[in-house]
């Protein structure tokens, strides 16, 4: 289990600088990731800007909650227990999470009917990886139930003002118009197969 604080920018861009910026990091690695969302009856976690996911990989899984903090930068606590692929696969199939842990904890301290939880939808992303000294840049490209297909410039780091100048700068050299971002979660909800 791990709980971090996810401190990041981020921005939609282009099919064509989403393109460019991979290009030149022949060396980031790529891996592919399936996400499939909870809810709750009446959307109860989204009225409380909760985002509870259980991401697969090729071979490790993970069910991760998300949590606003009351902070003016975009960040988030972010509560991430290791799976293995066939418990997610399982926990998938039932539309429910690992009944022991900090996110049941946390579930229950919050007086959150878990029993009720379903899954109402998911998102594949491609991510490339770079690692930079100031922080990781992640580039994805999500793909929907719908097929519709979203490209996204993700930059977590730990210092936000130390972190800015080279986020600018890299918007800046990429032509790109930084736009509010709806997060994945919201995203995928105007975006499942009907």
């Amino acid at each position: 289990m791990t709980q971090t604080i996810e401190r990041e920018f981020k921005t939609l861009i282009t099919k064509a600088q989403f393109s460019q910026i991979q290009k030149e990091h022949p060396e980031a690695l790529t891996v592919r990731q399936t996400n499939h969302y909870f809810e709750l009856p009446g959307h109860q976690l989204r009225q409380q800007g909760l985002g509870l996911r259980i991401r697969q990989f090729a071979e490790t899984a993970e069910q991760t909650l998300k949590i606003p903090t009351h902070s003016v930068q975009r960040t988030l606590t972010e509560i991430t227990e290791a799976l293995s692929l066939e418990t997610a696969k399982q926990l998938i199939e039932q539309q429910t999470i690992q009944s022991d842990g900090p996110i049941m904890t946390y579930f229950n301290e919050q007086a959150l009917n878990w029993p009720t939880l379903s899954v109402w939808g998911y998102s594949t992303t491609e991510r490339t990886i770079i690692n930079e000294p100031q922080g990781q840049l992640m580039l994805d490209q999500t793909r929907y139930p719908d097929q519709f297909i979203d490209y996204e410039l993700e930059f977590e780091v730990s210092d936000f003002q130390m972190a800015q100048p080279f986020f600018e700068q890299l918007v800046q050299r990429y032509s790109i118009k930084p736009t509010p971002v709806i997060n994945k979660v919201q995203r995928a909800s105007h975006h499942q197969a009907h």
